[in-house]
């Protein structure tokens, strides 16, 4: 038998909970304070750690979390049931019911104006006379309170709905304010784009698209283009100019949202009666092929307060530009056009296919021809990821990511890039930078 001291002084420690969740580091030489498991729980913004709030679901629409109930002031007479929807006899409001006492219903969602003295109906069948307008709250205990304005939020959070199509949602990026979101359509044959609104995911209009070459003229955003042959006409929306100049040998790409008529490959392409360039194939709609996993970066190569746009790939479809109307696919002249990861860095526009990774002319996201300063640089590897990084102090760099290698990217453009093997033995999976 062991005899145990209850009077031995008790020694205290003292760590802080500094945050970061380690899962590579051995447990009996963690620093204190590290999480090595958690459930529940993340990294809070000001320091250590916090438990997680939840979860609420988004299409554009208001938070549920963030609603509230509204009491209805009545004289009940009929039967209700909650989520009951209530109807305005004479007024045509309508309203949620989540619950009800002495004074009248507990409601949420409301639509219109009740008017007192109204007949109250659902399912037009009269329950109950209006006595008032709604007013906020109402519940006369603090649990009832809690009870009705969780119910609110319940009544709210039906009406968000998923990503509408089939399978897994492909991307999600937040652009300018609003959050973009990508997944095969129903029918499993091709990938739609969807945008958050006041009313739920609505679908993106990408339009059309019409190649050109023997740019001896002037297209520019705005100008009616007519094909001299098919008659067809469209309004372009955007002018993706790759290669050539102007006046001259231009190649690219037209967009436009819509096309009346079909254009012709090979027809001359007229603004106010005036041939521009020549149509390099016939106009067609702008589609995403299926199954791809998008990766997503917002960059300004205009330089005006307006000109950031998102650029996006996903290892299926070419890489593309958008402005929040205008879907521009981009053309690199790879035999498979489909890059898998996306960079913007030094007013270029990086891409990876394989262990190859791309980039643009600078400032120009459109032009991968080397005579204009677009390059290609060999990883050795399949890329993983690639994301700007700090540098030194005069300019930042570009890590390239691949299973079994870092390496840093230094300078400012094709005339003095310098590729550093940073690590050799340390990479990084797909997805996760």
């Amino acid at each position: 038998m062991m005899d145990i001291n209850l009077n031995a002084p008790v020694q205290m420690d003292y760590f802080a909970l500094e945050g970061g969740y380690d899962t590579t580091t051995p447990p009996l030489i963690m620093p204190p304070g590290k999480a090595i498991q958690a459930q529940n729980f993340e990294v809070s913004e000001t320091g250590g750690y916090r438990r997680i709030a939840g979860y609420e679901r988004y299409d554009g629409r208001p938070s549920p979390s963030d609603q509230f109930y509204y009491t209805l002031p009545a004289t009940i007479t009929g039967t209700w049931a909650a989520d009951d929807v209530v109807t305005g006899g004479t007024s045509g409001a309508t309203a949620t019911i989540v619950g009800a006492n002495g004074t009248g219903f507990f409601v949420a969602k409301i639509s219109g104006t009740f008017q007192s003295a109204e007949n109250l109906e659902i399912s037009s069948v009269v329950v109950a006379t209006c006595n008032g307008a709604p007013y906020g709250g109402g519940a006369s205990t603090v649990e009832d309170d809690a009870i009705y304005t969780a119910a609110a939020a319940d009544v709210y959070r039906g009406d968000i709905q998923a990503v509408p199509g089939f399978g897994p949602v492909r991307g999600v990026w937040l652009y300018s304010g609003s959050i973009y979101a990508f997944r095969n359509n129903a029918g499993n044959t091709a990938c739609d784009m969807y945008k958050s609104t006041a009313s739920g995911w609505t679908q993106v209009a990408l339009g059309y698209k019409l190649a050109y070459d023997t740019g001896t003229g002037l297209i520019e955003t705005g100008d009616t283009v007519t094909g001299a042959t098919s008659g067809a006409t469209g309004v372009v929306t955007r002018v993706a100019n790759r290669d050539g100049a102007w006046g001259t040998d231009a190649v690219g790409l037209l967009t436009f949202a819509s096309v009346t008529g079909t254009f012709q490959d090979g027809e001359n392409l007229r603004v106010g009666g005036v041939t521009q360039a020549v149509a390099d194939g016939a106009s067609s709609a702008i589609t995403l092929a299926k199954d791809g996993r998008f990766v997503f970066v917002n960059y300004n190569f205009g330089g005006g307060v307006t000109a950031a746009r998102m650029y996006g790939c996903d290892g299926v479809n070419k890489a593309f530009e958008f402005d929040g109307t205008v879907f521009v696919p981009i053309t690199t002249g790879m035999t498979a056009d489909t890059p898998t990861f996306i960079a913007a860095h030094r007013s270029h526009l990086f891409l990876s296919f394989g262990a190859s990774v791309q980039h643009s002319a600078i400032t120009n996201p459109y032009s991968w021809t080397a005579v204009l300063g677009a390059g290609e640089l060999a990883a050795g590897e399949q890329v993983t990821g690639m994301t700007p990084h700090v540098g030194n102090d005069q300019s930042a760099a570009l890590v390239i990511m691949t299973r079994n290698r870092i390496q840093v990217l230094y300078g400012n453009s094709s005339a003095d890039w310098k590729l550093v093997n940073s690590e050799s033995d340390v990479g990084g999976y797909a997805y996760t930078q």
